[in-house]
């Protein structure tokens, strides 16, 4: 679970939207949605947003209140697609293209491949854009006639579009398309075949391909490499977990590539089975000191993906390298060599005084880390006092680092931990205990977890007890989960419904069908579609409307009169604990997104929240009113349908979390430690950051949000 409608009740402050924009002057956002250049660090230089043309015109908003609602508005879409100016013509594609296959099925399909052939490249590039985030196959077709169009942008977008499609067609586009001589299309075929498996029969000539386009002999014809395609090709390959890929990781761990080269280099040789590198002889040695090496790096988080690789490989050789990075400045390098001593060996003497130092790390975080690797190499007993003597520890840190390490114990020892956890008065720690008690999976440990599904008021505890169920649930979990919902409303619904699904297609049985069946008639069609898809699965004939049930269109935020009618995109600063912030928003991509982020911010609500997951070189998250990461609301209550674009997951991104279903923003938001373009296409992007850097690297749980304001 993502988020739940919560929201503290705080005055009204003075609205941001009077806040007039003053004249600023350096650094504009990149200048193609599409731009994955690594962006400007401008220190402490004013910035200026791009330019951007804010929709006005009746026709365009009405574009944006259908899109807003789901609903191609009787059909009204269709013709605006065919038959609007090439403005409403790009818009509408990119509306269609948020209308959820198979709920929208062949008639919005047949309608972007037909725009595919429009005489705009503006409107052939949304189509294309459209069709691969809808995911409906049967445009495969139509999508390779069009991968040789004039224009670079729409031969990219379709390239984007036929990887997420997949199969042996999406293979052959993309292999041509390695060969393009724009830049921007080779990139969309790079990352394209990070989309597919591995174990693809053609996956080792995909693999050959990529790593041909390191070679210092690449034809004439794919010109020179992009800056970024470098550590795209190594993105692409750590993500495929190519064990070809083990030479080029090699040789662009050293220090004369690029941070990003350098993190995905090391990445790969994290990921990478070393029986499979084709390196002569045994290759386990030669990765191994490479990631040593890795650990004197200038950036943290090329040493983070070090560490974890070490981890990963298991040398005991690596233990004095990852107890000297106990001493990193970075606490993210501190809790990574932590995590990875536990993987490297169990009960060895180094690692247990290690430990015994990280208990007085300056970071809550580094010290409950530290709880959990020693859960793994101490003796239980021992690992049980310690536990227990900071079970109730006043940092809550602490208190979810011992809910965490309980789970590597033997039932015995982790019950006696865990009862009282899961009765935490913060749901930061209790929300972690139940999941433990989940792992533990003894019979004590499951009957509170179904007691928490009886009688918790809070959905979201209740949700996190039949989730740590998992495996283990029975038939009696079933109706346990359907007796539960019968009386559920309100705050966290959807998604414990979710839940429930995903268990009655694991047990099956009557009762499964029966609670599968009351969720075809939920407000909620990801929910619908779910429970579809379950009752498929349980091999049940289940007619279903073939035509969705359209609902009204929603009415969306104005420029000019719920907010300025900006001419550039604007700044906005959060102050944190750690220090500030400043983001370019996005409001002419996004602009629900962008409006609910600065009317929350309006009326208080962030100020106070933590951030309550901060995984390393990954993501920082907060924005959630409840601090454990299951809460946030939108501006008006419900949930925010996705705002998703061509905009790509770059270091320091602004992008809002979810749950399964798509249309589920919230209040939560996250930023980006490094490129993610896993995550491009699939969560809404609204914003970049352009400057607080250090700040953004050292956030950890725990650290606060002061302030959100936008900058004159």
């Amino acid at each position: 679970m993502t988020h739940a409608a919560h929201r503290p009740d705080r005055a009204p402050r003075s609205p941001w939207f009077a806040v007039a924009l003053g004249v600023l002057a350096s650094c504009a956002s990149p200048s193609s949605v599409s731009d994955r250049r690594e962006p400007v660090d401008t220190g402490g230089a004013r910035l200026v947003g791009a330019e951007i043309d804010l929709p006005t015109r009746p026709d365009l908003l009405d574009v944006a209140r259908l899109e807003a609602g789901r609903t191609t508005g009787g059909g009204r879409l269709l013709l605006l697609l065919r038959n609007g100016d090439i403005a409403v013509r790009e818009r509408a594609a990119t509306a269609l293209g948020r209308l959820p296959f198979p709920r929208y099925g062949s008639e919005v399909t047949d309608a972007l491949c037909t725009a595919l052939a429009d005489n705009a490249p503006e409107v052939r590039t949304a189509s294309a854009f459209a069709l691969g985030i809808r995911g409906d196959a049967s445009a495969m077709g139509v999508l390779a006639a069009h991968a040789t169009d004039s224009e670079a942008n729409v031969r990219a977008a379709v390239v984007e579009a036929a990887s997420r499609l997949g199969g042996p067609t999406a293979v052959d586009i993309c292999i041509r398309a390695m060969a393009d001589p724009s830049p921007g299309v080779r990139q969309e075929a790079i990352v394209g075949t990070g989309r597919w498996p591995r174990e693809d029969p053609r996956g080792p000539e995909v693999d050959r391909r990529l790593i041909d386009l390191l070679s210092p002999m690449r034809t004439e014809a794919a010109g020179a490499p992009a800056p970024s395609e470098t550590w795209l090709v190594l993105y692409a390959l750590q993500r495929r977990r190519s064990p070809l890929g083990a030479g080029a990781f090699l040789d662009h761990l050293s220090a004369g590539n690029s941070a990003d080269a350098r993190i995905f280099a090391a990445r790969g040789l994290a990921r990478i089975d070393p029986s499979g590198a084709n390196l002569g002889g045994d290759p386990r040695p030669e990765l191994t000191r490479a990631l040593e090496r890795a650990l004197d790096d200038p950036d943290w988080r090329v040493v983070v993906e070090a560490v974890q690789g070490l981890g990963s490989h298991g040398d005991p050789a690596s233990i004095g390298p990852l107890i000297t990075a106990l001493s990193h400045s970075s606490a993210h390098v501190r809790r990574g060599a932590i995590r990875a001593l536990g993987s490297v060996s169990a009960g060895q003497g180094p690692i247990t005084s290690a430990l015994s130092r990280a208990q007085s790390d300056i970071s809550p975080n580094v010290r409950a880390e530290a709880l959990e690797t020693l859960a793994k190499v101490a003796p239980p007993s021992v690992a049980f006092e310690t536990l227990q003597d900071l079970r109730a520890d006043s940092e809550p840190i602490i208190r979810r680092g011992v809910a965490r390490a309980a789970a590597q114990l033997a039932p015995e020892f982790a019950f006696r931990l865990l009862e009282p956890l899961a009765a935490d008065p913060l749901t930061f720690v209790s929300v972690d205990a139940l999941t433990s008690l989940g792992v533990v999976g003894d019979e004590r440990s499951l009957r509170l977890l179904r007691a928490t599904i009886t009688r918790d008021p809070d959905l979201v505890l209740v949700q996190i007890a039949a989730a740590a169920i998992g495996d283990k649930a029975t038939a009696e979990d079933v109706a346990l989960m359907a007796s539960r919902l019968s009386r559920a409303s309100g705050d966290g619904v959807d998604e414990l419904w979710n839940t429930a699904l995903a268990m009655a297609q694991q047990v099956g049985g009557e009762g499964a069908v029966e609670l599968a069946g009351q969720a075809l008639t939920l407000a909620n069609p990801y929910l619908r579609h779910v429970a579809s898809g379950v009752l498929e699965v349980l091999a049940v004939d289940v007619r279903t409307p073939t035509v969705p049930v359209e609902g009204p269109p929603m009415d969306v935020p104005v420029a000019g009169r719920d907010f300025p009618l900006w001419r550039t995109n604007p700044l906005v600063e959060i102050l944190t604990t750690r220090g500030s912030l400043i983001f370019e928003l996005y409001p002419e991509e996004a602009p629900l997104h962008v409006h609910n982020f600065l009317r929350l911010a309006e009326s208080g609500f962030y100020e106070g929240t933590t951030f309550h997951r901060v995984e390393l070189d990954f993501v920082i998250q907060g924005g959630d009113a409840r601090g454990d990461g299951s809460g946030g609301a939108s501006w008006r209550g419900g949930p925010l349908p996705h705002e998703f674009t061509r905009r790509k997951y770059l270091r320091g991104s602004l992008g809002m979390p979810r749950w399964d279903d798509p249309d589920s923003g919230g209040s939560q938001i996250f930023v980006t430690h490094r490129p993610t373009p896993h995550l491009d296409g699939r969560y809404t992007l609204f914003g970049q950051l352009r400057q607080g850097w250090e700040t953004l690297d050292r956030i950890e749980v725990g650290d606060r949000i002061r302030s959100v304001r936008v900058l004159p």
